[in-house]
């Protein structure tokens, strides 16, 4: 019964809009769709200072709500709220780049009302 339930208990979290979305390195680049009032994390590896400054956040409102590393020390965690409607852009300034990299992380988020179709990439929600 036990084990029942400890599989219950995450798959109701996922259904009910609980689970925090967590983007990382690999999703550099890409465009991400999330639900408004959502809050999501960006993992980066921390093996080198953080670029000077904070995230820069172009578009929708936003919300930067800080950094922390995780329990080794080895990942810098990156939260975030979405708060508007539409897309934006998040950057997060890196203080050394590999020669292959870019000198910042950027992703793209578009964020759509709760209960809605995700609005696709290009694609005004307004009628006209």
């Amino acid at each position: 019964m036990v084990e029942r339930t400890l599989f219950v208990l995450p798959v109701l979290l996922v259904l009910s809009g609980c689970a925090e979305a967590i983007f990382s390195e690999s999703d550099e680049g890409a465009t991400r769709e999330l639900s408004q009032g959502s809050s999501f994390t960006v993992s980066l590896p921390a093996g080198e200072a953080p670029g000077p400054g904070e995230p820069k956040i172009e578009g929708t409102f936003i919300r930067y709500l800080g950094r922390s590393l995780d329990a080794d020390g080895r990942w810098g965690m990156y939260r975030f709220s979405a708060e508007g409607i539409g897309e934006a852009v998040i950057r997060i300034p890196r203080a050394q780049s590999p020669a292959n990299a870019t000198p910042e992380f950027v992703l793209r988020i578009l964020i759509y009302r709760p209960r809605e179709t995700p609005p696709q990439a290009g694609v005004s929600s307004r009628s006209y």
